[in-house]
């Protein structure tokens, strides 16, 4: 591609070209307005480019420029051709390298992966969250019911008595159904304790336990099928912090690379006439 279509035929008064305003003249033709030279078709198409460089950068009133395509050409020639004196690489592809698109893109990368870590990591958290309340929820059940078989020693004791007592009085069948129905009173006095003492643990369980407890879906299978999330959403999250980590030294290089090239512009007088 040719980017400096205009020969110098006469002499005339140069444009006060500092650091900053070269810095800008490269990020606009590689980066911001990239795509009218790459765009181009003829020589025509080259020297519009340029000229939208011009204005652009004559918007910038701070810098009170006067410049036009011929002024930004030939400008940007010298640069190259100063560049290219003392590095074996092209300013081309230095440029292409410091001010690609592809930045933009990568830092857009990486905010969704951001994104999607912490999403992977919510849904790990709120995972043990549920986990710890079945098993918080199972203890309160377990609990609950083991006065169950209290309730039958109790009723077997009970059911004792009254054979003892038939053995002592074997002649009064008045006195044995006065005593089998005072033991039955009393069996079904205490198994409504038990009920009682139930029906309160129930109540002392949040209404969230109990609706977990009557699910129909086996709690191994479940189990298993959480482990198995458990592991993708580890090893996601180990695979993107890998990837994060090798998108970091890439930024670093490129940052240095182009603090570097842009030392060197500055150092060998490039950007001033």
């Amino acid at each position: 591609m040719v980017d400096n279509i205009h020969s110098r035929k006469r002499s005339r008064e140069e444009a006060y070209w500092t650091a900053e305003i070269s810095q800008e003249l490269l990020r606009l033709r590689f980066r911001e307005l990239q795509h009218h030279f790459d765009n181009a078709q003829t020589v025509a198409d080259v020297h519009e480019a340029w000229g939208v460089v011009a204005s652009t950068l004559n918007r910038k009133t701070e810098w009170g420029l006067q410049v036009n395509a011929v002024d930004c050409s030939d400008h940007f020639t010298k640069l190259r051709q100063q560049w290219e004196e003392s590095s074996t690489i092209k300013l081309h592809v230095m440029m292409a390298e410091c001010f690609s698109t592809r930045i933009v893109d990568t830092h857009q990368s990486i905010e969704q992966e951001r994104t999607e870590v912490d999403t992977a990591q919510g849904m790990l958290k709120k995972s043990k969250i549920v986990t710890g309340i079945q098993q918080v929820h199972e203890v309160s059940v377990s609990s609950s019911a083991d006065p169950v078989p209290m309730a039958q020693d109790d009723k077997a004791i009970s059911s004792s008595q009254p054979a003892t007592a038939t053995s002592s009085e074997p002649s009064s069948s008045t006195a044995r159904d006065i005593e089998s129905f005072s033991t039955a009173a009393l069996d079904q006095d205490r198994l409504l304790t038990v009920s009682d003492f139930i029906a309160v643990s129930r109540e002392s369980v949040p209404s969230h336990f109990q609706e977990t407890l009557v699910t129909d879906v086996p709690v191994e299978e479940e189990e298993e099928d959480k482990l198995y999330r458990y592991n993708e959403i580890m090893q996601a999250l180990e695979k993107r912090s890998q990837q994060l980590e090798r998108l970091a030294q890439s930024h670093k290089h490129l940052a240095i690379v182009t603090e570097q090239l842009m030392e060197a512009l500055i150092t060998r007088n490039i950007g001033f006439t």
